[in-house]
């Protein structure tokens, strides 16, 4: 069955397109989770954690009020794995400053195409309701996002604010029209973001031949939904759509973070 694909956003900074298919597949962000069940670990004390990924250590190191006990462990190893697989030197130090959001988006969402006229709706919404279930399956990063690159002994700042926002999106077995559309857009968590500024401080290492790359990585929650239909009248219920979600994690959506690499 084809999938329409959706968007739920109020500001589009990092579109999340949705694939047609019969499972999720995003063009921009990774389709599943990355393999992190490859990433041990090696130690951990309260500022810093060690991991090995194929036989190299690599160290997360924790900045601020971040520590071992406010940060997820498996968190840190994603991050290890998109520090590895950026095209840049493998690394063998990252360091963590931030987990935070800072905006959420309260703009009403777009309508989509598939929604009837509004009398159209006006008329079946007299006699139906809908209702909608989600059902969480995991919580995986989205890709990270370059910031800026400051070279040896330098402190940069943005030629203009960056924002990095983790958006709802979802696909859907059928077109859905408004009352369908209303229920499980009002059931998807709002959009969060977060904005590095033109006054943000971003400082190079202390190594020489080495620049600092920063990032920002989102994180989500994913999972199916179903969409049921009820006559008003009845009572009578059924399964009006089903599709899969993703959703700005609750937990921790935007981690900042860097790594330094060779020039």
């Amino acid at each position: 069955m084809k999938k329409i694909k959706c968007l739920v956003s109020g500001s589009l900074v990092v579109a999340l397109s949705l694939g047609v298919s019969s499972s999720i597949s995003f063009a921009e962000e990774n389709s599943v989770p990355s393999n992190i069940s490859n990433i041990e670990t090696v130690s951990i004390s309260e500022n810093n954690v060690v991991f090995k990924d194929d036989n190299k250590e690599v160290t997360v190191n924790m900045e601020n009020n971040l520590n071992s006990n406010n940060v997820d462990i498996n968190d840190l190893k994603y991050l290890v794995d998109q520090a590895n697989s950026d095209g840049f030197t493998e690394s063998d130090e990252i360091n963590v400053y931030d987990v935070s959001y800072d905006e959420v988006s309260t703009s009403p969402p777009p309508k989509t195409e598939q929604m009837p006229q509004n009398d159209e709706y006006g008329a079946e919404a007299l006699l139906y309701s809908y209702n909608t279930t989600k059902f969480f399956s995991d919580r995986s990063p989205g890709d990270a996002k370059q910031i800026i690159s400051v070279a040896y002994g330098q402190t940069s700042h943005l030629s203009k604010s960056k924002t990095v926002t983790a958006e709802s999106s979802y696909t859907a077995s059928v077109g859905l029209n408004a009352g369908a559309h209303e229920s499980l857009e009002s059931s998807l968590r709002v959009n969060a973001s977060k904005t590095y500024t033109k006054s943000t401080d971003f400082k190079g290492p202390s190594k020489k031949g080495y620049s600092r790359m920063y990032y920002a990585t989102p994180f989500y929650d994913r999972g199916s939904y179903n969409i049921y239909k009820t006559n008003k009248v009845t009572g009578k219920s059924s399964k009006y759509a089903t599709g899969d979600y993703r959703e700005a994690s609750k937990q921790t959506p935007i981690y900042s973070w860097s790594k330094d690499y060779k020039n």
